[in-house]
């Protein structure tokens, strides 16, 4: 029956060369990718052992400055040698460290690391001889831009780390290392800037990442899932980046990152309401523009949650506040249309739904097939054979438009949509503004990691406002978000 790491924990080796080879052939019998190579220190006669995996370990650089250097070794006659001695006089490494726990010999070796056994002696020296191949640092696709940096995280979660370091070139940069998965034993690593980010909110992220209890961690999703403030969150409140010069941003703001080994989407924590709008774009180009553009995003939210569900209460309960002409303009290009308002917006709704996700998981060239023949074929084939109203298909289509504008909110929109559609259709107006207001105090009641979902909007003041659904330009945000412990920003005025 297999065991996981922690059935090893506290364990020590044999001190036996021959005995702890037997020990690691018998339980990694069923691995082919084991290598285990024996040999013997130059003049000395002192069997050692090298233990590794194919793929994971570079076979050149153990070949070019281990097995070199223990082989051509000289050792002087009547010398005690132990494994400190070989770190220190022998082996030609940047990197190495000795252990004397099992489970954490085998945490090294299955992350690319190289154990070296020595007879007598139940200490290994661990040599970092990490050789895995990655996909290559490349612009994300979901976070493209017209300008700034074209660098995205990769899958290798120490090229990540090493990308956060290159631009924060700084001691107060802390980063600590963790595993997650039971199974798995996933490296996590979380970053922050002391002098910024607060003592309790790293404290608790640690404490929320410890107390993981599944199988494997496959994806930072999957931390993401276990680690929020409320686990049926309507909005997000875990922050997510494919960007390194985002999560930097985050960093300098007094946030903590979370970097998941094989997850090149890195996580942000506290998340506020306001970051749903944000884009970095808005800080590459004047802030006049981007200003203009989060205000977009956020007034598209709005639309598309809330346009279906007004125009489902006019049509159906309250056309006298329409103009005549449209009313009269409506009412005809809905005769013959066999369902109500409301219904035929709930399937516009969910078919604009199941056509997004058909084009996301279809093959590129299919997908761009399937986005025409959905949004025209299907759509005009609809209004000429009156199963839709014409006007009902341009306030979905608006609707779905606008979804688009804040991507982070795309699912919220949808559901926000959908309920206050049905609202529309059975109470009216006062049904769309109920729902207005309960998504408000939902949205205000909210939290992430105990920071107010809702902080920056809170007090309404210049200064809070300088970095939310507007942007002033950097000259006048002289301060830092409260959250952080140092609010101040920059030394002048």
């Amino acid at each position: 029956m297999g065991k996981n790491l922690s059935f090893y924990k506290g364990k020590t080796l044999s001190g036996n060369i021959n005995k702890d080879i037997s020990f690691f052939k018998d339980l990694y019998k069923s691995d082919s990718l084991v290598r285990i190579r024996k040999t013997t220190i130059g003049n000395s006669g002192l069997d050692i052992a090298l233990i590794f995996f194919d793929g994971m370990a570079s076979p050149d650089f153990i070949a070019d400055h281990i097995l070199r250097s223990l082989i051509t070794a000289t050792v002087p006659e009547g010398l005690s040698i132990d494994p400190y001695y070989i770190g220190k006089n022998i082996l030609y490494s940047s990197e190495i460290s000795f252990c004397d726990d099992i489970s954490d010999m085998l945490s090294f070796v299955s992350y690319g690391d190289t154990v070296l056994l020595t007879d007598n002696s139940k200490t290994a020296i661990i040599i970092n001889t990490k050789g895995w191949r990655f996909r290559g640092i490349t612009e994300p696709i979901n976070e493209r831009l017209t300008q700034g940096p074209r660098e995205g995280f990769d899958e290798a979660a120490l090229l990540n780390v090493a990308q956060i370091r290159r631009r924060l070139i700084t001691p107060d940069l802390c980063v600590l290392s963790l595993t997650a998965g039971r199974r798995s034993d996933t490296k996590v690593f979380v970053c922050y800037l002391e002098s910024l980010a607060d003592k309790k909110l790293v404290e608790t992220v640690k404490e929320r990442i410890k107390e993981i209890d599944i199988d494997g961690i496959l994806d930072s999703n999957y931390i993401a899932e276990e680690i929020r403030d409320n686990k049926l969150n309507l909005f997000r409140s875990i922050g997510t980046t494919e960007r390194p010069d985002t999560a930097v941003a985050s960093m300098l703001e007094g946030r903590v990152v979370i970097i998941c080994d094989g997850s090149p989407v890195i996580l942000t924590v506290p998340y506020l309401m306001v970051e749903n709008f944000h884009s970095g774009d808005d800080y590459y180009k004047d802030y006049v523009f981007g200003s203009l553009a989060r205000l977009l995003r956020f007034f598209g939210f709005l639309i598309a949650s809330f346009a279906p569900a007004l125009y489902i209460a006019l049509v159906t309960f309250h056309a006298g506040f329409l103009p005549t002409f449209s009313a009269l303009s409506i009412l005809k290009l809905r005769t013959g249309v066999p369902v109500s308002t409301l219904t035929e917006s709930i399937v516009l709704m969910v078919t604009l739904e199941l056509l997004k996700e058909a084009c996301f998981r279809s093959p590129k060239d299919i997908g761009a097939a399937l986005s025409i023949v959905g949004g025209l074929v299907l759509g005009e084939a609809a209004v000429e054979t009156r199963t839709i109203s014409a006007p009902t298909l341009i306030v979905i289509a608006l609707s779905g438009l606008c979804s688009a504008l804040s991507p982070k909110l795309s699912r919220t929109s949808f559901f926000i949509n959908i309920i206050s559609s049905v609202m529309a259709g059975i109470f009216g107006l006062p049904g769309v503004f109920t729902c207005i207001c309960i998504t408000a105090i939902y949205v205000f009641s909210l939290s992430s990691f105990s920071v107010d979902y809702t902080l920056s909007l809170n007090k309404v003041s210049f200064q809070n406002l300088k970095d939310t659904l507007i942007r002033t330009s950097w000259k006048n945000m002289i301060n830092r978000p409260s959250l952080v412990k140092d609010i101040r920003r920059q030394k002048r005025h």
